[in-house]
C-alpha cells in the first residue's frame, strides 16, 4: 500500500474546502477512500447541486406531502391524518404508515404534527444527503465468455481455444439469426436479467468508501487491511510505501511498530487528500483542485494505478420531464375521454406505480390532478439525495469482439458471423506481452465516478430497456440498411452481409457473387451483382 502525504496539504485541502462551502452555500461535501488496484486514494468532494440543494428539494418534497395528508386544510395532521404519514416517507399502497406510533413525532405534545415535525421525521427517513454506491455492471460485463474461451481452465486463451469456444456459443442462438446477442449470452434467462444484474450489484467489490465518520472510517480500514494485505491485523511501515516513518510514528498509538485496523482509520481521519475535487452539476463540470492538472470538462486521471474518468451530472430536468411525460399518458389512456382512468385504462401510463397508489382518495378513479400530485411527489423523493456511483468501465471479451474497442467502430451488442469467425483475430490483437495468448490482465481497465443528482424518472422496465435501445441506435437495425431490395430482404440479421443460409439462391449463384471468397456477401459485392444483371438485361 502506498500513500504520499504532503506535509502542506492538509492546509491546502482545508482552505480548498472552505472556500467551496462559502462558493456555493448548499454544497456537499465529503472524503471518500478509492480502492485502486495498487494503492488506496483518498479524496475531498465537493459537490454544488446549484439553486435546487438537497436541503431545499426535501423542504419541498415535505410541503407538498404534508398538503395531501391534511385533508381538513387546518395546517395540521390531526390523529387521523397523521396516522397515514409513510414510515419510510414514500406514499406506496404497499407502505407502512405510522398509525399509533405518529405521536412519536408530536415534540410540542399538541396532539398534533405540524410541518416542522414531519420535517424532521423526513430527514431522518431520507438518510445522509450523499449517497455512495457501485454502479451495477454492463450486461457485456455478465455475458458468458470468459469460461467458455478458456476451455482448459487456465486463465489464457489461445487462439484455438477461442474459436472452439465461439462455435460453441451458436448453440445460444435461440432467435436463429446467426448471430449472438448481449441477452443470448446471458447465464440466465432474460426474465431474470434484471434481477441477477442486482445480485451482481450487491455482489460487487466495493472499491469506494465514505470515510466521513468514525464507523465509515473502521470498515475503510478493515477494507484496505483485506485489500492490500492479505487481511492482516497488523500493518509494519515497511509494507506502505510512500509514507515517511516520522508519519507512521505519528498514528502508531501504542508504539509497537505497526497499525492495526485502528490507527488505520485514525490516519484516514488526518492525512492529507491525495485529490480535491470540485463538482458542478448544473455545469457539467468536474474541476480537480490538488492531485492532477486537467481543464476538461470530464477529466480523466490516473487514481491508484488505473485511469478514473470524472463526470458530473445534473439530472434535474427529469423532474417536470416525468410530470409531463404522465400526464401525456393519462391523456392518452383515457380512452373514452371522462377525464379519469379506471383500473382498466391505468397500464397505459406506462408507470411501475400500481393503481392504489395514485388513487389517492380511493374512490377507483385516478384523475389528471392525482396522477400531477402522485408523480410530483415521486419525482422530488427520488431527488432527495445526491448520488456518487463508480462504475467499472473495464473492457471486456464482448466489448472487443463487438468492436467498441475502437473509436470508429459500429457496436451493435451483438456478435454477427464475421466478429465471431474473426474472433480470435480481434482479441488476440490485445495480447499485450506477445505470447500468443490472451490473459484478463491484459485487458484495458478503466473505472467512472460520476457525481449526479438521480434521475427521476419512473417510468416501467420495459419501457426503460426500449429506451435504452433506441439510444444505443438499437429499436430497428434494419433502418440502416442499404443495398439492392433482393439482399436488404435477404439479409435477415441486418449486419449488412449475406451468409449462404440466408442467401435464397443456388449455391453456384452465391459462390460466383462472393468475389473474395470469404463466405460472405458485402453490399459492395451485391451491387456489383445488381449492376451486371443491368447489363445482362440491356
Amino acid at each position: 500500500m502506498s500513500f504520499h502525504p504532503d506535509p502542506k496539504g492538509m492546509g491546502i485541502s482545508l482552505l480548498i474546502a472552505l472556500t467551496a462551502g462559502q462558493l456555493a452555500l448548499g454544497a456537499e461535501q465529503a472524503r471518500l477512500l478509492f480502492l485502486g488496484p495498487q494503492q488506496p486514494v483518498i479524496l475531498d468532494v465537493t459537490i454544488d447541486a446549484g439553486q435546487s440543494d438537497v436541503t431545499q428539494i426535501r423542504q419541498e418534497y415535505a410541503k407538498r406531502l404534508f398538503r395531501r395528508l391534511d385533508g381538513n386544510g387546518d395546517d395540521l395532521l390531526n390523529e387521523e391524518e397523521a396516522k397515514q404519514i409513510p414510515t419510510n416517507g414514500r406514499l406506496a399502497a404497499n407502505s407502512d404508515t405510522l398509525q399509533e406510533k405518529w405521536k412519536s413525532l408530536d415534540g410540542n405534545g399538541d396532539k398534533a404534527v405540524d410541518l416542522e415535525e414531519l420535517e424532521r421525521h423526513l430527514e431522518t427517513t431520507f438518510g445522509p444527503p450523499l449517497l455512495i454506491e457501485m454502479a451495477a455492471p454492463r450486461q457485456s460485463q455478465t455475458a458468458r465468455l470468459g469460461v467458455d474461451l478458456d476451455l482448459d481452465g487456465d486463465g489464457r486463451m489461445t487462439s484455438s481455444e477461442i474459436q472452439q469456444g465461439l462455435q460453441r456459443l451458436r448453440s445460444l442462438d435461440f432467435d436463429d439469426d446467426d448471430a449472438l446477442s448481449v441477452a443470448e449470452l446471458q447465464p440466465f434467462p432474460r426474465t431474470m436479467v434484471d434481477a441477477r444484474q442486482q445480485q451482481r450489484r450487491n455482489e460487487t467489490v466495493q472499491r469506494i468508501f465514505a470515510i466521513n465518520t468514525h464507523d465509515e472510517r473502521n470498515l475503510a480500514a478493515e477494507r484496505c487491511l483485506k485489500e492490500y494485505h492479505d487481511d492482516s491485523r497488523e500493518v509494519p511501515h515497511s509494507h506502505i510505501a510512500g509514507l515517511s516513518e516520522r508519519w507512521f510514528r505519528g498514528f502508531d498509538r501504542d508504539r509497537n511498530g505497526t497499525w492495526n485496523a485502528e490507527e488505520f482509520a485514525f490516519f484516514l481521519s488526518r492525512a492529507p487528500a491525495d485529490f480535491v475535487l470540485q463538482s458542478q452539476l448544473r455545469a457539467g463540470r468536474v474541476t480537480i483542485e490538488k492531485g492532477a492538472d486537467s481543464r476538461e470538462r470530464r477529466p480523466k486521471v490516473e487514481m491508484g494505478g488505473v485511469p478514473v474518468e470524472l463526470i458530473a451530472r445534473d439530472m434535474s430536468w427529469t423532474r417536470q420531464a416525468s410530470v409531463s411525460l404522465f400526464k401525456i399518458n393519462f391523456i392518452r389512456s383515457d380512452g373514452d375521454k371522462n377525464g379519469y382512468l379506471d383500473p382498466t385504462e391505468f397500464g397505459g401510463l406506462q408507470s411501475q406505480a400500481s393503481f392504489a397508489e395514485v388513487d389517492f382518495d380511493g374512490n377507483q378513479q385516478v384523475t389528471r390532478d392525482e396522477v400531477e400530485d402522485y408523480f410530483e411527489l415521486e419525482s422530488l423523493a427520488r431527488q432527495t439525495q445526491l448520488l456518487i456511483s463508480l462504475s467499472d468501465e473495464t473492457q471486456t471479451l464482448f466489448d472487443i469482439l463487438d468492436g467498441r474497442d475502437t473509436e470508429l467502430s459500429e457496436a451493435d451488442f451483438r456478435l454477427t458471423p464475421r466478429e465471431i469467425r474473426e474472433g480470435a483475430n480481434r482479441l488476440l490483437q490485445h495480447d499485450l506481452n506477445g505470447n500468443g495468448t490472451l490473459e484478463q490482465a491484459e485487458l484495458f481497465a478503466e473505472f467512472r465516478m460520476t457525481f449526479k443528482r438521480p434521475e427521476a424518472l419512473d417510468i416501467s422496465p420495459e419501457i426503460s430497456q426500449n429506451m435504452q435501445q433506441q439510444a444505443r441506435g438499437q429499436t430497428d437495425l434494419r433502418l440502416n440498411l442499404s443495398g439492392p431490395p433482393w439482399f436488404t430482404k435477404m439479409d435477415r440479421n441486418a449486419d449488412r452481409e449475406l451468409q449462404w443460409r440466408e442467401f435464397l439462391g443456388p449455391r453456384e449463384t452465391f459462390d460466383l457473387l462472393d468475389k473474395n471468397r470469404d463466405g460472405f456477401l458485402t453490399e459492395d459485392e451485391a451491387l456489383i451483382a445488381e449492376q451486371m444483371r443491368g447489363e445482362t438485361t440491356e
